[in-house]
């Protein structure tokens, strides 16, 4: 399986399969348990299994599960990422049959999902967020949970929100109504933002960043919202020359394919050699 050791393909695929006969809604995250007597996990269905750590970080190295928590004594919460899913399955593809494109958590496990956060502040503004950011997104591979397309008459409103939970990534589009309503706790935005804060709060901040602001009008200040202030943003205003480069910049995270990386860490130097 790749480049992983038996032992470490044997654990994912454990993983794997504790994850998926968790009900739907439920909760995913594994625990892992540090003793005297060494390393067990907690699997979602609260089954235990003796724990090689190393093992565990080189899943987590390569993408293959994400931490979601930290705690005490370098224990975890976690779970297995779309990449670790498609690792353990690779499904025939049937060419002959067309799929329709798949709702909210459905289709290929290998693709990321984002859920898109924003204000209804006017018609403009939704048309952008649909047609400018999620159907560009769709088209380059990246699942978008988006309200104009998934949310019907009679849906359950908090539980679609607290979709972001879940998802791998959440988009927040920053403009000044936005960040209103989210110190303020007003609307949708408003109980997005208690889930997102309150997930915030259990991250540990060494953890691939889930939750990316876009500034996308008005001044950085006015349009971020407080507990975003320190984050990170992609510029995607109408008058940011740099547009286009942001934008790639955002799907080369989303699908966690960086531009550059770091060289591989050398020896140290004989300084004997070099006197």
């Amino acid at each position: 399986m790749g480049q992983l050791t038996d032992r470490q393909a044997e654990l994912l695929e454990d993983l794997v399969k504790a994850q998926k006969a968790v009900p739907e809604g439920k909760h995913l995250d594994f625990l892992t348990v540090s003793t005297f007597d060494g390393t067990s996990m907690i699997l979602p269905q609260g089954d235990n299994r003796p724990l090689n750590r190393q093992d565990l970080d080189e899943l987590i190295d390569q993408g293959f599960v994400r931490i979601t928590a930290t705690r005490k004594y370098g224990d975890i919460n976690g779970h297995v990422t779309n990449k670790g899913f498609s690792m353990v399955e690779k499904p025939e593809v049937d060419n002959d049959q067309q799929q329709a494109p798949s709702a909210l958590f459905e289709g290929p496990r290998d693709v990321p999902t984002v859920f898109i956060s924003y204000s209804h502040e006017s018609e403009e503004h939704k048309t952008w967020v649909r047609t400018a950011l999620a159907e560009r997104l769709m088209a380059a591979g990246i699942r978008v949970i988006l309200d104009q397309w998934h949310l019907k008459f009679g849906s359950d409103l908090p539980l679609f929100m607290e979709n972001a939970a879940r998802a791998d990534a959440v988009l927040l589009v920053c403009t000044p109504t936005f960040a209103k309503k989210a110190n303020t706790r007003e609307g949708g935005v408003g109980y997005e933002t208690s889930i997102v804060t309150s997930e915030l709060l259990e991250r540990h901040p060494s953890v691939e960043p889930k939750f990316v602001p876009l500034w996308r009008s008005g001044e950085r200040g006015e349009a971020t919202p407080t507990y975003l202030k320190s984050a990170f943003a992609v510029n995607l205003r109408a008058d940011n020359p740099e547009y286009e480069k942001e934008f790639v910049r955002l799907l080369r995270q989303l699908h966690r394919e960086p531009e550059h990386s770091p060289p591989p860490l050398g020896e140290k130097p004989d300084f004997s050699s070099l006197d």
